[in-house]
């Protein structure tokens, strides 16, 4: 919580890469196709690693569209 956001992010993508990656292709795969929700219990939006997430999908797929509700 309180290290650096940066060396997070960066761990963050690490694991999508090393055995989280079917996780993420099944976002993938959902939000080509439909609306996909990603959700995180951190409050502090900075301190959040769905933005990791979404890059990473929009990466597979650029068509996927990401929209940011605050």
């Amino acid at each position: 919580r309180l290290g650096d956001g940066a060396a997070g992010r960066k761990r963050m993508r690490e694991i999508l890469m090393n055995g989280a990656g079917e996780a993420l292709g099944r976002v993938v795969d959902l939000a080509s196709t439909g609306r996909v929700a990603v959700l995180c219990v951190e409050r502090e939006h900075e301190q959040c690693h769905r933005d990791v997430i979404t890059q990473m999908a929009v990466e597979r797929n650029p068509e996927i569209k990401v929209l940011q509700v605050l």
